[in-house]
């Protein structure tokens, strides 16, 4: 079975959805505090920085992600800051829509980031498989993906600045979860911004694209990012171009210059949602402001998809049993095993993992988590739901490669960045107006 993409439409269910239990739940207080608290299985993920395995929590028998980020890499990017920065980033977020942070703990070769574990693969490969999505189905990921922007916005000041479908993992019931916050960045205020480029060449905004690096931006990269997603999702294809076709700069070329053609069959308000989301001027292009109250979203009930009410268009077929069913097989992969030099280990010594606010332990095994299945916000709603509609149930096989929580594609200063679909560019991060 396929994705019901045409027949798809956004209904409320009045059932809350199985629990599926060998994944260790997204609210679990877990606590790692060694490396054979857990058992590596199999290899989900691959990136220029790390790899990412689906993992046993040998106390529970359940699984999560880890994010393995080797030492010797840390130390030739020169990038300590930014895996701190990352590691205090993900130690605030809490969001039905985007991974859940457990932990991270250390070994002598790598640093080991625990998260959730998205069974639903990317939605990279999924709108591979589909090659488009219908309106209706693009607007289910769309709202779910603008709520993970508007709360990283608005109520952490945090600018993403790396969306792209490859970052966009679905959990085991289908719902967004918005991973890979490498590049991700705090800001003092909305009018703070930042001058080092990131990003991927596809999806990067005409203010980093423009000055190769070097223009000031801030929020509204993230709302181009998703106006990029959004288009792909009803064209079927990148808007301004795909690495494997084409040179970083013809692309940078296209955002700067040229507006995407959108599909004749486009119905007007998406198209006016397209172009606002993708206005070359920072200043003008739409935001959450715009997108909550704009025409083509108006059947949204933005309440009942901040409480998970709406059935998701797919699901992994296979949510019985551990396995990795949507995600490539990477059994090639392995984790370095040789001791780090002096001149490795003294350089990452200055990466302080940083710790949760302490919380009563009374009764609790430190080694182990508390199951916590309680819903992230309050689920009274003045609104009666509608009667439920099965969600397509058929798992996608995945196409390509990156899979849960794909490590971010950082380089040093002096190396040229990779430019290929899933590689992310990066220079050292550097702040005006803010920190």
């Amino acid at each position: 079975m396929g994705v019901s993409n045409s027949s798809y439409k956004l209904v409320v269910s009045s059932e809350s959805p199985l629990q599926v239990d060998w994944i260790v739940p997204s609210k679990s207080k877990l606590t790692i505090l060694k490396e054979e608290s857990v058992e590596t299985t199999k290899a989900i993920g691959k990136g220029k920085f790390g790899h990412v395995f689906m993992c046993k929590h040998v106390a529970t028998s359940k699984y999560l992600a880890i994010k393995y980020i080797p030492k010797t890499i840390i130390h030739e990017c020169q990038s300590a800051s930014r895996i701190q920065q990352e590691m205090e980033v993900l130690l605030l977020l809490k969001h039905p829509f985007v991974v859940s942070y457990y932990c991270t703990y250390e070994t002598n070769q790598c640093f080991c980031i625990c998260l959730h574990y998205a069974a639903g693969g990317e939605l990279y490969s999924l709108m591979k498989k589909s090659y488009k999505f219908s309106e209706q189905m693009a607007k289910f990921y769309f709202c779910e993906i603008a709520l993970a922007l508007s709360y990283l916005h608005n109520d952490l000041n945090i600018v993403y600045r790396d969306l792209k479908p490859e970052n966009i993992l679905l959990d085991c019931h289908g719902h967004v979860k918005l991973c890979d916050f490498g590049f991700a960045a705090p800001l003092d205020n909305e009018k703070s911004t930042l001058i080092d480029g990131c990003g991927t060449a596809m999806y990067v905004a005409p203010e980093i694209a423009g000055g190769f690096m070097k223009k000031n931006h801030g929020f509204p990269v993230d709302w181009w990012g998703l106006g990029c997603v959004l288009y792909e999702m009803i064209a079927g294809k990148a808007p301004f171009g795909d690495t494997d076709k084409m040179s970083k700069f013809e692309i940078f070329n296209n955002i700067n210059a040229k507006n995407p053609s959108i599909p004749l069959f486009t119905n007007k308000q998406l198209k006016l949602l397209i172009n606002g989301l993708l206005a070359k001027d920072p200043n003008a292009r739409m935001n959450w402001k715009h997108v909550q109250s704009h025409p083509w979203l108006a059947d949204v009930n933005w309440n009942d998809f901040m409480n998970l009410r709406i059935i998701p268009p797919w699901k992994p077929l296979n949510n019985k049993a551990p396995n990795t069913d949507c995600f490539l097989s990477w059994n090639e992969l392995k984790l370095p095993t040789e001791t780090v030099s002096h001149e490795v280990a003294g350089y990452c010594n200055s990466i302080s993992i940083p710790k949760a606010k302490a919380e009563s332990t009374k009764g609790k095994n430190a080694d182990s988590f508390i199951e916590d299945e309680k819903e992230y916000f309050d689920k009274t709603s003045k609104n009666k739901p509608s009667p439920m509609q099965p969600a397509s149930s058929s798992r996608r096989k995945s196409i390509s490669g990156s899979g849960a929580g794909s490590p971010s594609q950082v380089v040093p200063d002096n190396a040229a960045p990779n430019m290929g679909r899933r590689a992310s560019m990066s220079k050292q991060a550097s702040m005006k107006g803010g920190m």
